[in-house]
């Protein structure tokens, strides 16, 4: 839903700011899954990246100025 959301923000109005929330939503769940339910597939650790591409977007948001 990330990438899908991502990629048709300008069509759906609000679809960036969704997109921004399905890649965190979807990190959190996956270090949820990691640290209390021992999960170590790679396609978890793999669903961690949208996470911290988000976080990532928003850091450099407030800390670079443009």
């Amino acid at each position: 839903a990330n990438v899908v959301l991502m990629l048709a923000w300008t069509i759906l109005p609000g679809g960036g700011a969704l997109g921004l929330l399905a890649g965190l939503i979807s990190g959190i769940l996956a270090l949820v899954a990691v640290t209390r339910r021992n999960e170590r597939s790679w396609i978890v650790f793999l669903s961690i990246l949208p996470m911290v591409n988000v976080l990532i977007f928003v850091l450099a948001e407030f800390l670079i100025p443009h």
